[in-house]
């Protein structure tokens, strides 16, 4: 029954996993089909907001492109009339006619000049023009292509992370089914020792029954056995009388009449114990044969004996008869004694025998019951068998409809994914088409109008497009001298009134490439920032204030800029002058003196904690991907020699403004990734390279030492020199923010960006002096406030989860660092 039971539990399983295969199958092709919808759906909602926006776009430059040359045409008009009012005086007519014949011989020639300076024009522009679509056509595959790996990856992840929950939802199903079968599984045990431990009960009593009805038995046959001894007595009286009167006339033939007596009831006693016996209690009676044999032989050797001596000395001693009698007597009733005793040993074992009789047919009727209830549950079994294995076959059948249907209609969807992706390629190529005729109408209602224009009105025209581009030029080198000592606002207003001429705002809207805000953009880190995903293939737009940032002439003239924002973080209304749809930001714009924060610590707290909130709350709005901060290693304080090299739990706040500003910038980052912005805050250790102010008063190390070496001045050490720290090279730092844009973490994480290797500060000034080869002396200075005495990072966090490694060895980045100096 155990090996029934374990068999069906077995087969219980093996159709409950089937079932739960079953069911995965089903639930995994019917997310498919839901997410090849979504996906459908997705992609028809992105090809239609792309045709919007190039209709958008296209219009908007032909708009711009409409007022510009209408401006443009009356300020020529004014101007032009404005001299001649001017220069119109009857008295000079003369001169003036011979001026204006020779003009028009110039007018002459510069017009046949300008005329072949056009044909070459047009036909360099035919050229350009090819080669633009060409670039756009390539450009526009590029991106169709990216965004379907975009897609198909996001799909992947989505497509993983649901196999995921429904690996884990099956989990928990599988376990509770378990559950449920141990559980019935104990309940069938604990049943089935409770129907033993009650046929046990039973039993029990049975025996104690059967015990019982044994011992009234035995009392019943002790009574009986007392009645046949007395019984006996009466007869044995009766026998010594007849014996007594039968004596003389039985003696000749008491011989023979006694030895067949005793045999036929010894043969009759045999025959009735052979009979009458078990094989349970063989040995028993065989014992009981053994002794009456003995015993009979005994008697029947001592009656030879007796006969031979009555026979030879009967007529010699007959008074020897009465004593022989009295033997005979003796040994007869010895003999019925033991008849009479082997009779009542054999009714007692035939009534234990009937007892034991009793007993195994009450086990045989409880064994068959227990067969036919076994019988029953194997033929219930059987039939739930049957009946599951009905309904499994049914339910197979239907699944097996069911992946016909999905199959079929995964078959329907693929076709009209296919057919809307043949859709949309025919719309795109329409698109590009009717883009290709309306550039061809604009450029010839362009060529057409400057056709028309008078010759004299396009040499104004390009000297005028001249003078402008020295004025820039001018503008620019004016702006870079005098900017310390402007006011931020000031130039707002200088740079909004020069706009007709100067365009700081650059609006391309390429959409080929993610666009990246990167506050702080001009400055030191942020302007490499900008090339590192220039170079990667980014298109960016920068904001920045120009308190610190020294590199405009280097990024204004990129077209991978989409903008060039002079505006500040703190003010959250400059933010609205964000035109193109950002995809991440790179927040670099802060404060970040040690010394001019503990004489200014509002200043830092207003810049680097509000300034982030309104970069947060901004980005939050426009649902930006990911955003990653500059923060410092000031963050950890003072960290004694056996937290060294330091990880990045163990920032403490620091111990100056600047440190705890960028503290609480860290906790604002962590807030809102906890609501869903993913955001990373990277802690960069000492960092130095090209294009940072050596003049600054709060310029590194590194640069300031190389400025005074250059110049054969001291180096001016605060503290005594062998305080040490942990040097990065900018071009480093570029690349580390780039990697931890493109990685695929989310939430919140502060990882240091470092080399892990320590430099005393003497040590690097000594570097620097043989470098440049300098004879500057080291001075040693009284240590700083809030100065860090020891500073080392542990950059393994960075490696694991980014995969970053500095490149830039001291060594190296102090001789990239020296060209940068020399040129």
């Amino acid at each position: 029954m155990k090996e029934l039971q374990a068999q069906h539990e077995q087969d219980i399983e093996k159709h409950l996993e089937f079932e739960q295969t079953l069911v995965q199958e089903k639930s995994d092709l019917a997310m498919k089909c839901e997410l090849l919808v979504v996906e459908l759906k997705n992609l028809q909602t992105q090809m239609a907001k792309e045709a919007s926006d190039f209709e958008r776009q296209l219009k908007d430059a032909k708009e711009r492109w409409a007022a510009s040359e209408k401006v443009r045409r009356e300020q020529w008009m004014l101007k032009k009339t404005d001299e001649i009012k001017k220069s119109t005086i009857k008295a000079l007519e003369p001169d003036v006619q011979a001026i204006m014949a020779k003009c028009r011989e110039n007018i002459q020639k510069a017009q046949e000049a300008a005329n072949e300076e056009k044909r070459k024009l047009i036909i360099q522009h035919e050229k350009d023009k090819e080669e633009w679509i060409i670039k756009e056509r390539e450009a526009t595959d590029k991106k169709l292509v990216e965004a379907r790996e975009k897609e198909r990856s996001k799909l992947m992840y989505r497509l993983d992370a649901a196999d995921a929950e429904l690996q884990q939802q099956l989990n928990t199903q599988r376990r509770r089914l378990q559950d449920e079968a141990e559980k019935a599984r104990n309940d069938v045990v604990l049943e089935i020792r409770q129907l033993k431990q009650t046929h046990a009960k039973e039993l029990e009593e049975m025996r104690i029954v059967e015990r019982q009805r044994i011992e009234y038995e035995l009392q019943q046959l002790q009574k009986d056995k007392e009645e046949l001894g007395k019984r006996y007595e009466t007869d044995v009286a009766l026998l010594r009388e007849k014996y007594q009167s039968d004596l003389e006339l039985a003696q000749t033939t008491i011989n023979t009449t006694l030895r067949s007596e005793f045999d036929m009831e010894k043969k009759r006693l045999e025959q009735e114990m052979i009979r009458r016996r078990d094989e349970k209690i063989e040995m028993i009676i065989e014992k009981f044969q053994l002794e009456t044999q003995r015993k009979v032989e005994a008697a029947e050797k001592l009656l030879a004996v007796q006969y031979e001596e009555r026979a030879k000395e009967f007529e010699k001693k007959l008074r020897a008869a009465s004593d022989m009698e009295i033997a005979w007597m003796e040994k007869n009733r010895d003999l019925y004694d033991k008849c009479t005793k082997l009779e009542a040993d054999r009714e007692q074992l035939k009534a234990h025998f009937s007892e034991q009789a009793y007993g195994l047919q009450q086990a045989h009727s409880q064994c068959a019951q227990l067969q036919q209830t076994i019988q029953q549950e194997r033929s219930k079994y059987s039939r739930e068998e049957e009946i599951q294995k009905s309904q499994w076959e049914k339910l197979k059948v239907d699944l097996e409809n069911e992946q016909k249907l999905l199959k079929s209609t995964i078959n329907d969807l693929q076709s009209k994914f296919e057919a809307v992706e043949s859709i949309n390629a025919r719309q795109l190529q329409e698109l590009h088409a009717n883009h290709d005729e309306i550039l061809e109408k604009l450029h010839t209602r362009v060529r057409a109008t400057i056709a028309k224009k008078d010759e004299m009105i396009d040499s104004l025209r390009e000297q005028l497009h001249f003078s402008q581009i020295r004025l820039n030029k001018y503008l620019i080198q004016v702006m870079s001298k005098v900017e310390p000592q402007l006011h931020v606002r000031w130039m707002y207003f200088a740079l909004g009134f020069l706009s007709a001429t100067i365009a700081f705002t650059f609006v391309h809207y390429k959409h080929q490439s993610p666009i990246v805000l990167v506050t702080g953009g001009l400055g030191f880190i942020g302007s490499h920032v900008v090339d590192e995903l220039i170079t990667s293939g980014y298109s960016v737009v920068i904001m920045d204030n120009l308190s610190n940032g020294k590199n405009f002439e280097q990024l204004v003239s990129n077209d991978a800029i989409e903008q060039l924002l002079l505006n500040d973080i703190t003010h959250f209304k400059d933010f609205k002058a964000i035109q193109a749809p950002i995809d991440y930001i790179v927040h670099l714009a802060a404060a970040t003196s040690v010394p001019e924060s503990v004489q200014e610590p509002e200043k830092y707290y207003n810049i680097n904690v509000r300034g982030t909130q309104n970069v947060l709350q901004w980005a939050k709005k426009h649902q930006v991907k990911k955003i990653i901060a500059a923060s410092t290693s000031a963050v950890y304080g003072n960290i004694h020699r056996e937290y060294l090299p330091v990880n990045e739990v163990n920032a403490t706040g620091g111990i100056s403004p600047y440190a705890l500003s960028k503290y609480e910038m860290e906790a604002l980052l962590e807030a809102y990734a906890q609501d869903g912005l993913p955001a990373i805050a990277l802690r960069m250790f000492n960092v130095y390279g090209p294009r940072q102010d050596p003049q600054s008063p709060y310029c590194g190390v590194v640069n300031s030492f190389m400025h005074l070496a250059a110049q054969g001045k001291p180096l001016n050490i605060s503290g005594d020199g062998s305080q040490y720290r942990d040097f990065i090279y900018v071009k480093d730092v570029a690349r580390a923010v780039r990697i931890a844009m493109e990685s695929p973490l989310n939430g919140f994480h502060a990882i240091n960006i470092c080399t892990g290797v320590k430099t005393t500060i003497s040590t690097l000034a000594s570097h620097i002096i043989q470098a440049f080869g300098s004879v500057s002396a080291i001075e040693n200075l009284p240590p700083r406030r809030a100065d860090i005495k020891e500073s080392v990072c542990n950059p393994s966090k960075a490696t694991i989860l980014m995969g970053f490694t500095a490149n830039y060895t001291l060594q190296d980045g102090i001789a990239a660092t020296y060209e940068w100096f020399l040129n």
